[in-house]
């Protein structure tokens, strides 16, 4: 969405997308997978980001167990499994997203260009519309004038008239 637009109630695609965004992203960094491995807790981590969590945990007590920042259950830092069921959807997805982002720019761009000739519209017909009664303008013009020098006229014939009384 453009910032400058009120926002709108998402529609259920959206929804989608963003759940399926959410469900794609690990849990520890909520950063979208590259490298998804799976544990023993069932949850699948990004394997970075376990990584550093493993190595958080042995360096604060060295002799303790490694735990599931999900669910805390004891886990086994040597039995990372590659998802790679996840790993095949997660690049296809990146790229139906990426379509979808430069597609909502193209239509972001043709919005604005749209307003732009809109207001070229505007200006163009206020032009036409000079152009096309250009005769009654100056038609206007004149009687204001002559209205004008008239009533100037009758002022001084008025001053003169009382000088004479």
């Amino acid at each position: 969405m453009i910032a400058s637009q009120p926002t709108s109630t998402p529609t259920k695609s959206e929804k989608a997308i963003a759940e399926l965004n959410y469900a794609l992203m690990c849990p520890i960094a909520f950063i979208p997978f590259q490298d998804p491995v799976l544990l023993s807790d069932g949850h699948t981590y990004e394997r970075s980001s376990i990584t550093e969590w493993f190595t958080k945990s042995r360096s604060q007590n060295p002799l303790a167990i490694c735990t599931s920042p999900v669910t805390r259950q004891p886990l086994f830092p040597n039995s990372l499994t590659p998802n790679i069921a996840l790993r095949s959807v997660i690049r296809p997805w990146q790229q139906v997203e990426e379509t979808i982002v430069e597609k909502d720019q193209y239509i972001s761009e043709l919005e604005a260009r749209i307003a732009e000739l809109e207001g070229d519209v505007e200006k163009k017909q206020e032009v036409e519309w000079k152009v096309k009664h250009d005769d009654l303008l100056k038609s206007v013009k004149t009687c204001v004038s002559a209205y004008r020098r008239k009533k100037i006229a009758r002022k001084v014939f008025l001053e003169r008239i009382a000088k004479v009384l």
